[in-house]
């Protein structure tokens, strides 16, 4: 969303999450300036950019899948993430209460 803001020139993003047979789907897509053909082609083969770097680097650490796509009408990222199921470790932990705000006791 920082990109958007910063560079786009796009007054607002769309953006969809959603789950899907084994994976979680996410899309942020604007309707800014875009990128040039040549800045996307080379995002696409040197992973340039600082931002897209990092993003595709944590993409892959989670085993999933980036695709950007540009043109003069605007920019979307889409991200496939395999779905994460916790471990034992986690679940013994109380892991239920991660998501109120509090610490897991235990």
């Amino acid at each position: 969303m920082a990109n958007v803001h910063r560079r786009s020139g796009s007054e607002s993003a769309t953006i969809r999450i959603a789950r899907e047979a084994g994976s979680v789907y996410r899309e942020v897509q604007d309707q800014g300036k875009g990128m040039s053909p040549e800045k996307l082609s080379e995002i696409h083969s040197q992973g340039s950019g600082v931002g897209s770097w990092g993003m595709r680097e944590r993409v892959h650490q989670l085993e999933g899948n980036m695709i950007i796509q540009s043109d003069g009408c605007g920019t979307k990222i889409s991200v496939t993430l395999p779905f994460w199921k916790p471990g034992p470790d986690l679940a013994d932990h109380g892991s239920a209460n991660l998501g109120s705000g509090r610490a897991a006791s235990g």
